[in-house]
């Protein structure tokens, strides 16, 4: 009987201990995911989508001028609208769930390198080449990429592009075709974002618990891909991370139009903005109340101040990264070492302490 006393005692006080840790871990992850999703979601991301239709609006309206009249000035127009519009689209980039990925939409956005030697073909027809044409055609003759080939000149050199398609309707049609698909996808993503019943944004803020289909998980996972994406595939690759230290400039994003640094750029104002929610409640928030600390300092000071670093690293390429990449590679290879840092804090230390699951996996030993 007293043994049998002794376990029951025994295990009150187990039951007890785990009850109070229990109570404990909750009480420190009191944190209000929904207000921080409606943030993300409302403030954030559905503005960027929007942003991101309109911009393609305005590419597709500077094509349509140019058809009708195609010139130097025409040509200028329709280069800074399609860098505008890129711009946009490197804002939303991060956020390739929900409705862009459940329509697969997003490799028909931005498909880089593109296939030029099909988007050739897809010129050389004697079909009607309208939007209708345009949608059967493979993600890597459409999309921003697409149209960059066709308006922008390797060697910097308008008047190759103007020859190009003033002696080819067929250029131009594909040309406008390429805008008006772009449109027509972005307005597509931007409505099924928008707030109201049966619309994504409510969606994303209802899926508010930590497991893997959260939506908390899940951006924080799509926050650390493109981080990983940037290093490995913008900045890598061309240093020549995967080719024996030989630099490959032609493999650059957007490295015909020499825009390459810029859409790097808004790609870590994306990142800081889901990181710090904007002027409002996002991650870093969240890791604060939960106390995270990185070597006794608060975690999101600590990943801030690497993205200051990251910012720093940046802005000291002072020339385009295809220029840069053939006289001072040192200067990329500073960034690409700063967003290294950045993938550590990131995947290892926020998603831990957060409690969170990367869900994707890679072979490059971070």
């Amino acid at each position: 009987m007293k043994k049998y006393f002794l376990l029951l005692n025994i295990g009150i006080i187990v039951f007890g201990l785990v009850a109070c840790e229990s109570e404990d871990n909750s009480d420190q992850d009191s944190f209000d995911r929904q207000v921080m999703l409606d943030n993300l979601g409302t403030n954030i991301i559905l503005p960027s989508y929007e942003t991101f239709a309109k911009k393609a609006e305005v590419l597709n309206a500077a094509a349509v001028t140019f058809s009708t009249e195609i010139s130097s000035e025409n040509l200028s127009t329709m280069q800074s609208a399609w860098k505008d519009a890129a711009i946009a689209w490197k804002s939303a980039e991060m956020v390739n769930f929900g409705p862009i990925d459940e329509k697969v939409l997003e490799t028909s956005i931005d498909n880089w390198p593109t296939n030029t030697n099909n988007i050739e073909s897809a010129v050389d027809t004697e079909e009607t080449i309208d939007e209708a044409y345009v949608i059967n055609l493979g993600s890597s003759t459409k999309g921003l990429p697409a149209i960059e080939y066709l308006i922008f000149d390797g060697d910097q050199d308008d008047n190759a592009i103007l020859e190009s398609l003033q002696n080819d309707a067929q250029r131009v049609s594909f040309l406008v075709a390429l805008t008006n698909n772009l449109v027509s996808i972005a307005t597509e993503i931007s409505s099924d974002w928008q707030s109201g019943d049966g619309n994504y944004v409510s969606t994303f803020i209802s899926l508010d618990g930590k497991d893997i289909g959260s939506s908390t998980n899940t951006l924080a996972n799509a926050l650390i891909i493109l981080t990983e994406e940037i290093k490995n595939e913008k900045i890598g690759v061309p240093l020549g991370k995967k080719s024996l230290g030989e630099v490959l400039p032609n493999n650059l994003e957007a490295w015909r139009s020499r825009y390459s640094l810029e859409l790097i750029g808004e790609n870590i104002n994306a990142i800081d903005d889901i990181f710090n929610g904007g002027n409002s409640i996002g991650f870093d928030d969240y890791l604060d109340q939960v106390e995270a600390k990185h070597d006794d300092e608060l975690l999101s000071l600590t990943i801030n101040n690497q993205i200051d670093a990251i910012r720093t690293a940046h802005a000291a390429v002072n020339l385009s990264m295809y220029e840069t990449l053939n006289s001072n590679p040192e200067d990329l290879e500073t960034l690409y070492n700063e967003l290294q840092k950045l993938v550590v804090l990131v995947k290892t230390d926020m998603m831990s302490q957060l409690g969170l699951l990367v869900t994707f996996s890679d072979n490059d030993g971070d």
